[in-house]
């Protein structure tokens, strides 16, 4: 789906407007989830907003590939260092939060805020503007720190 949006509108839609309306979904989706009075309705919506974030998964790998050009490793694992660091962090603050306020709303209401947040991000991203300077090269970086070890 990227790929073809990308194609035919740019990468500004195919990446980061998939993302974004992804993301806006799913936060809607889940601020929904929590003022719904149907468990059923409820799970539903759980479920339509787990889905939309998947949805995204193709746009930000594909954003990666955009942005990192040659340093694409770094770019990738520096995506995926934090997206773990979330998906740790996660069940933490679902825990705290249910313990604080002692409702399971609110944590529906804060992941639906941060996805709201995170289709935002995806507006500010540019697609076509590498995230490192290319004339900075990393193989030059790594001989002249290779020079410096040599006695």
């Amino acid at each position: 789906m990227t790929d073809r949006l990308a194609s035919r509108y740019g990468l500004r839609v195919g990446r980061c407007g998939l993302g974004a309306v992804s993301y806006l979904i799913a936060g809607g989706a889940l601020l929904a989830a929590a003022r719904s009075s149907s468990p059923v309705a409820a799970a539903v919506l759980i479920a339509a907003a787990t889905g939309m974030t998947m949805f995204t998964l193709g746009a930000a790998w594909a954003t990666v590939i955009e942005v990192g050009r040659n340093q694409v490793g770094v770019v990738g694992a520096t995506m995926n260092s934090l997206g773990n660091l979330a998906a740790m962090l996660n069940p933490l603050i679902v825990a705290y939060s249910v313990q604080w306020f002692g409702s399971w709303d609110v944590p529906l209401y804060l992941m639906g805020i941060f996805f709201l947040v995170g289709a935002a991000c995806w507006l500010m991203v540019d697609p076509e503007r590498p995230v490192f300077d290319e004339s900075q090269a990393p193989s030059s970086l790594v001989r002249s720190a290779a020079t410096l070890a040599d006695p």
